[in-house]
């Protein structure tokens, strides 16, 4: 009955389980934790948005990480990271390959090849 309330509780839940920082837990934890996976989203969204990867990898991907982040936070009293564990194998797997991109681009300007 009270939709304000409602949305910011589901924005609230999505924020803390998809940047895994918890207020509860120590600045050193949370900023590691920060420093590992906001690279991993940026690199995976870019994977994601350029045509690399298949189509069908692509809505995979997109539906499964939706409908991970939606049923945790519209069903979820606890948002642990216990939930986030099978999203993170996803993210990294198409996250490096954003990031191999990138360093194999500044390796081709150097002098020597790494192949």
């Amino acid at each position: 009955m009270n939709p304000w309330y409602s949305l910011k509780l589901f924005a609230t839940k999505a924020f803390y389980f998809v940047f895994y920082i918890r207020p509860y837990f120590s600045w050193t934890h949370n900023i590691i934790a920060l420093a590992v996976l906001l690279p991993m989203y940026y690199f995976t969204v870019r994977q994601l948005i350029s045509k690399n990867l298949d189509t069908t990898i692509k809505y995979f991907v997109i539906t499964f990480l939706t409908v991970a982040v939606l049923s945790v936070c519209l069903l979820s009293i606890n948002w642990n990271s216990r939930f986030l564990v099978p999203l993170l194998p996803l993210i990294f797997l198409i996250g490096a390959g954003g990031m191999t991109d990138i360093v194999r681009s500044k390796f081709k300007m150097l002098p020597f090849h790494l192949e």
